[in-house]
């Protein structure tokens, strides 16, 4: 037991040394988060959609909850900062809606691809339920890649305006 703290403190003093271990470090406590919370807008996807919402905005409803829980978990978990509640929610809020733009745009061009549906952007309905046409483990995949991708973006956002 002593040996592994020894080593915990060791790590310790090499992430304070280097920085950038500090970041990634820090970005991977914000992966868990943004993880929880991706897992939480799904559960809560599924079981509206089983339940007759249209999936798109039982999607929808899903991400409000992640939104709330992450700026939660990222103020006091990841940042670790607790002044100025209003000014950070709403910059948090800023970076979310952005990014929930770019996650339903690359969610909905990718899930059109990957099932093979036209891609018609002169016909709204047409492409928003493209989703349809794709089996229900895909729009999974495709929610997790594209959240995963743009989760670099989101915190880049977050530590260098949102949190800083």
């Amino acid at each position: 037991m002593k040996k592994f703290v020894q080593e915990l403190l060791t790590y310790d003093r090499i992430l304070k040394a280097y920085p950038i271990y500090g970041t990634v470090r820090r970005y991977f406590i914000f992966l868990f988060g943004g993880g929880t919370a991706y897992f939480l807008a799904m559960i809560i996807t599924t079981f509206l959609e089983r339940g007759g919402m249209w999936f798109w905005a039982a999607y929808s409803v899903g991400l409000v909850f992640a939104i709330v829980f992450t700026f939660i978990y990222h103020r006091y978990v990841t940042f670790r900062k607790f002044g100025s509640i209003g000014s950070r929610f709403a910059k948090f809020t800023v970076v979310v809606l952005l990014i929930v733009i770019a996650n339903w745009i690359f969610t909905i061009i990718t899930i059109s691809l990957l099932s093979g549906a036209q891609l018609q952007f002169g016909d709204p309905n047409a492409l928003l339920d493209s989703a349809k046409y794709a089996a229900p483990l895909t729009y999974w995949l495709v929610t997790f890649f594209v959240t995963l991708v743009l989760s670099v973006f989101n915190f880049l956002f977050n530590k260098i305006w949102v949190f800083k």
